[in-house]
């Protein structure tokens, strides 16, 4: 009925369209409750209030503390979007001087 937040989840929700499926992502017992890590991703303008209102406390071993994305996650994921606009930018410049661009690996 309710699936709740865990830093030590158990199953992941999977979305396919406009439908969202749960998966197991380890055996789970008969009767044991289902938990999958929120992970909601973050703005970059977080305030106190905010990381409070936030706050986990799974007790999991490897819990961070937030049910938000890690700040690390945010960082790596804001680095992974400028690089493909960056990418798009360049490959759009290229196009207008007339040059292919290099193909990516």
């Amino acid at each position: 009925r309710f699936i709740n937040h865990s830093c030590a989840p158990n199953c992941e929700a999977v979305i396919d369209k406009s439908r969202v499926f749960i998966d197991a992502i380890r055996d789970i017992a008969v009767g044991e409750e289902l938990f999958y890590d929120y992970e909601y991703q973050r703005s970059g303008d977080e305030t106190a209030e905010d990381e409070a209102r936030s706050r986990c406390a799974c007790g999991a071993a490897t819990c961070r503390g937030s049910i938000m994305e890690s700040r690390a996650a945010y960082e790596a994921r804001v680095a992974a979007e400028a690089a493909k606009r960056a990418a798009k930018r360049a490959a759009k410049q290229a196009t207008i001087a007339g040059v292919t661009p290099a193909a990516s690996s």
